[in-house]
């Protein structure tokens, strides 16, 4: 008996455990990764004709560990594509194509349900991440040109994850939506997106201008009543009127008119007038040509006056050679300039040098200019007034006694 009663209490420990394990529950095996879409964003929208838009994707894994991701997205309409932005992990190796890229229509891609290659049908821009933590976050961003406004535009929109079976890549793939009644060109549920195109302004006509119509005044035309004239009395007896043969009209014959011509005047000849003036201003131009050549420009001139190489003219002031004996502008006579401050003899008029006191011809005493005679100017010719210092033509100075 006490045997029994040993052997009793050796087995309440064990049932006690036993008992206990069967009540503990069983350990979570973990369920794999899990997608979720944090955001979608598409901006503008509606879109405006010749217009882009970006669609930006935000993902999260809610998950365990996930062996790669991927964020998808796929344009049916075929518009022109570019990746803006994003944060993929992917190396471009044999396993992957990189952390971004696009696909366009032709190339290859992977249809995961028949697991088999099939050819692009439309563009779709993705990014790829590698070892996607649980709570991570990653982004897409890519800029959408359309190339037919005349319809919406629809966008395809996916998320898809693989899990490890192991140290190894899973077979079975985790997407969002994780069903829909539409699938991709892969064979995934997608989410539709449609972005609208906003209509181009009607352009409004201007109103119609009111048309005016001007009706001419009626003419009425009024019938008067003829008036009742008294008759007029008949003589009751009369002489018959002699009748009287009116005699013949005569006949004039008109002449024809004969179509006079009119008087053709013939115009000018414009050639020859062009001729005739074109030589009178070669023929000027030669003149003041050769009068410049011959006088010098008017800034050499006043050079050569400064110098006593010219002369001015006592009437017109115009320059002119020492030698003429005549203005080339007025004509009138000039002065020899040899003979300037000569002092003419007043008992034989003969003709002395300037600054002589006796006459060379007979010996009398000349006046000198200062004391009763003009002075005559040696540059210019001008006669002066006694005692002065300076010509009151040119303002050179006078020669004293």
């Amino acid at each position: 008996m006490r045997g029994q009663r040993t052997k009793a209490a050796a087995l309440s420990p064990m049932l006690i455990l036993i008992v206990l394990q069967m009540l503990r529950p069983a350990p979570v095996h973990a369920a794999g990764p899990n997608p979720l879409l944090v955001q979608l964003q598409i901006d503008p929208r509606p879109v405006a004709p010749g217009q882009s838009f970006y669609v930006t994707l935000i993902a999260r894994n809610d998950g365990d560990l996930a062996w790669d991701g991927y964020i998808t997205m796929g344009f049916p309409d075929n518009p022109s594509l570019r990746i803006h932005k994003h944060d993929g992990t992917c190396p471009a190796d044999n396993t992957f194509l990189g952390p971004a890229y696009i696909v366009h229509p032709g190339e290859d891609l992977l249809h995961y349900r028949a697991r088999e290659a099939v050819t692009a049908v439309y563009p779709i821009a993705e990014a790829c991440y590698r070892d996607w933590q649980k709570g991570v976050t990653h982004y897409l961003r890519v800029e959408v040109t359309p190339r037919d406004y005349s319809r919406p535009t629809l966008v395809y929109v996916r998320i898809s994850m693989r899990g490890y079976a192991g140290d190894r890549r899973a077979k079975e793939i985790v997407t969002y939506p994780p069903a829909s009644s539409q699938f991709d060109q892969q064979g995934f549920p997608v989410r539709v997106e449609v972005v609208e195109v906003l209509e181009p302004p009607t352009p409004t006509s201007p109103p119609p201008t009111p048309t005016v119509v001007i009706q001419a005044p009626r003419l009425v035309m009024v019938q008067e009543s003829p008036t009742a004239v008294p008759p007029t009395p008949t003589p009751t007896s009369l002489p018959p009127s002699p009748t009287v043969p009116a005699p013949p009209s005569p006949t004039v014959l008109m002449p024809t008119a004969i179509p006079t011509p009119l008087p053709t005047t013939e115009p000018p000849d414009r050639v020859l007038w062009g001729w005739g003036i074109l030589g009178l201003v070669l023929f000027t131009a030669l003149v003041v040509g050769a009068a410049v050549m011959k006088l010098g420009p008017p800034h050499r001139r006043r050079a050569r006056e400064a110098a006593g190489e010219m002369r001015t003219c006592p009437g017109c002031g115009a320059l002119n050679e020492l030698d003429a004996s005549f203005c080339v502008n007025c004509g009138a006579e000039l002065a020899d300039p040899e003979k300037a401050g000569v002092i003419m003899c007043s008992k034989c008029g003969a003709e002395n040098r300037p600054r002589a006191r006796f006459c060379s011809q007979c010996a009398s005493e000349l006046t000198p200019p200062e004391e009763g005679g003009v002075i005559t100017c040696p540059k210019c010719g001008v006669e002066n007034e006694p005692g002065a210092k300076f010509c009151i033509q040119c303002g050179t100075k006078l020669r004293s006694s």
